[in-house]
């Protein structure tokens, strides 16, 4: 059985990073999980230590986030954060270089009733684009709503068409929580924390800003990450457990 735990970062996003590789070295349950490997009839299988964690940025967290400022044990740099934020642009050819789907792509090209692998506009829904008719109305209104959510997942697809490499992220919420504040979630049922997370943050949180949140003026004044199994695989224990902690002023002196 997973653990569950919970960790509040108001200061550092790249202290939010450490904490929770910290947490899931100290509290994650030792886990062997995989799954079939494309094309073939083999399953791959993986150690990991795996926790059910949810992260929440609040405060200069989300400000460093926006900033694309990592953690210097981050083992992802900054070329490579550079050529994942191009992911979340729109129009990314994700076909060209071999992916089987695109976080992006499943947003702004949700297909309706079936999968559009031509590329038409035919059956398919701009879901930034209801996110952020959605924000405006509740601004407008005044009303808050719990149903302006995106999701990434179709089980068309992904249990039948590419099972082999479903999307780890599931969905993303958010909601107007007054005078052009924005509250944001998301869920992931996977995801690698020591290779990935922070990468997976900044990129999700450019791509929100863009089509949702700045075109209703709005603040993103808090981020909950939702992860059903954080995990580190095996091979990155040894450097996880020597991550520190960066020195934090909260005075910015």
């Amino acid at each position: 059985m997973t653990n569950v735990d919970l960790l509040i970062e108001r200061g550092s996003f790249p202290n939010a990073w450490a904490r929770a590789v910290r947490t899931v070295m100290r509290d994650g349950k030792q886990i062997e999980f995989g799954g079939k490997i494309k094309g073939k009839e083999q399953y791959e299988k993986k150690g990991a230590m795996d926790i059910d964690l949810n992260i929440v940025l609040e405060g200069n967290a989300i400000k460093e986030a926006i900033n694309g400022k990592l953690h210097p044990q981050f083992p992802t740099k900054e070329k490579v954060l550079a050529g994942y934020l191009k992911e979340w642009e729109r129009g990314y050819d994700w076909r060209k270089q071999g992916f089987t789907y695109c976080y992006e792509n499943r947003i702004e090209n949700y297909p309706d009733n079936k999968y559009c692998l031509d590329g038409t506009e035919n059956d398919i829904i701009d879901q930034w684009k209801l996110a952020k008719e959605d924000l405006a109305q509740q601004i407008e209104t005044g009303i808050q709503s719990n149903r302006n959510v995106i999701v990434i997942g179709n089980p068309s697809i992904d249990r039948f068409e590419i099972p082999d490499s479903p999307p780890c992220l599931r969905e993303i919420w958010i909601r107007h929580e007054g005078n052009h504040k924005v509250s944001v979630k998301w869920f992931f049922r996977s995801r690698d924390l020591f290779s990935a997370w922070q990468t997976n943050v900044i990129g999700l949180l450019s791509a929100v800003k863009r089509e949702v949140t700045d075109p209703n003026d709005c603040e993103i004044i808090q981020v909950i990450d939702k992860n059903h199994s954080l995990y580190i695989y095996e091979g990155d224990w040894k450097v996880a457990r020597e991550v520190t902690l960066l020195p934090y002023n909260p005075h910015g002196k």
